[in-house]
């Protein structure tokens, strides 16, 4: 899920959990509840995180939507 994308990104430039939650401007434990899969980032912290990486924000959309695929087709919706 994305909360662990985040987390391997975060590891991958070794900073900490606080290092990455000032950056972001959100608590450690909500970015750790993130991290775990307890809480789901909003889009605007999502985009956040993709200028803070350098990343695209498709990226971690997309993983979202790859993950919850399956349920979107029982729902008709893709």
């Amino acid at each position: 899920d994305t909360g662990s994308i985040i987390y391997r990104m975060r590891q991958a430039e070794s900073w900490s959990q606080s290092e990455l939650a000032e950056k972001l401007g959100v608590t450690r434990v909500y970015l750790s509840q993130i991290e775990n899969g307890r809480k789901q980032a909003s889009i605007e912290l999502l985009r956040k995180v993709a200028r803070t990486f350098g990343v695209p924000l498709a990226l971690l959309v997309a993983w979202e939507i790859e993950e919850h695929t399956s349920e979107l087709q029982s729902r008709q919706v893709i």
